[in-house]
């Protein structure tokens, strides 16, 4: 799906119990509400796992950090899980200087 915002999109599919969403470009204050709000839908969906597939993702700040951490409390809390997978390397530094490597479930 196009969002309104420049050089940003996120894919979304659901797969029985699993939703999974691919980000593509940056999740910075412009873009992170996007992204809470489709992670949100995703939450509605009632899925027992969402994938965040950030193979696409060329940047993130904390902004897009906060929103990772509020959907993992949130899913958490309700018994489910939220996965990150195939953050880049810059990311994947990000989450381990940051303490998140240890919270989420990165793979």
């Amino acid at each position: 799906m196009q969002t309104g915002v420049p050089d940003f999109r996120i894919e979304a599919s659901v797969n029985g119990a699993v939703a999974r969403l691919a980000v593509f470009g940056d999740v910075d204050a412009v873009s992170a509400p996007e992204l809470e709000a489709r992670l949100s839908h995703a939450l509605d969906t009632g899925c027992d796992e969402v994938v965040l597939d950030l193979s696409g993702l060329r940047f993130i700040d904390s902004s897009g950090l906060s929103v990772l951490v509020g959907v993992h409390k949130q899913l958490r809390d309700a018994g489910r899980e939220l996965v990150i997978a195939s953050p880049p390397p810059a990311a994947r530094r990000i989450f381990d200087i940051s303490g998140l490597d240890r919270v989420l479930t990165i793979l």
